[in-house]
C-alpha cells in the first residue's frame, strides 16, 4: 500500500543533482532522513545510467513512493534497453552503478513502461 508519493519530471540540464535533491527533500519530509544518503546515491546511479545510455530526447520521470516499511524510487525513461548488471574490472572507468544499487537496496529491478522502461529500487525506511 502506498502511503505517499512524489512525482517529478527532471530538467535535463542537471538531472542527477535534481534527482538527489528531490529524493533527499522528500525523505526528510517523510521522517526517513536516516536513508537519505544511500537513496541519493542510488537515484544518482539510475539517472546517470539514463544520461549515459540515452539520447538528447530522453525524458526522465522520477517517482518516490512511501510504502509501509520502505521507500520505492522509480526512474522512467524512453529507452526500452534493459539495464545490465555487470562486474567492472579494475581498469574499467564505469560499470559499477547497478552493483552499488544491488548491494545497498533491499530490492531493485526494472519493468517495461512503454515507450521505455522503469528502473526502481526499494530501501528500508
Amino acid at each position: 500500500m502506498v502511503t505517499c508519493q512524489v512525482e517529478e519530471v527532471l530538467d535535463l540540464s542537471h538531472p542527477c543533482a535534481l534527482a538527489r535533491r528531490h529524493v533527499s527533500e522528500t525523505l526528510r519530509t517523510w521522517d526517513c532522513a536516516g536513508i537519505e544518503e544511500d537513496a541519493a546515491l542510488l537515484v544518482s546511479e539510475l539517472v546517470g545510467n539514463v544520461i549515459r545510455h540515452g539520447d538528447d530526447t530522453t525524458r526522465i520521470r522520477l517517482l518516490i513512493r512511501q510504502l509501509a516499511d520502505r521507500v520505492r524510487v522509480e526512474v522512467t525513461d524512453r529507452s526500452d534497453a534493459a539495464p545490465r548488471l555487470r562486474r567492472a574490472t579494475a581498469e574499467d572507468v564505469g560499470g559499477r552503478g547497478l552493483v552499488l544499487v544491488e548491494a545497498i537496496a533491499l530490492d531493485w529491478g526494472w519493468d517495461p513502461s512503454p515507450p521505455g522502461k522503469r528502473v526502481w529500487f526499494e530501501i528500508a525506511c
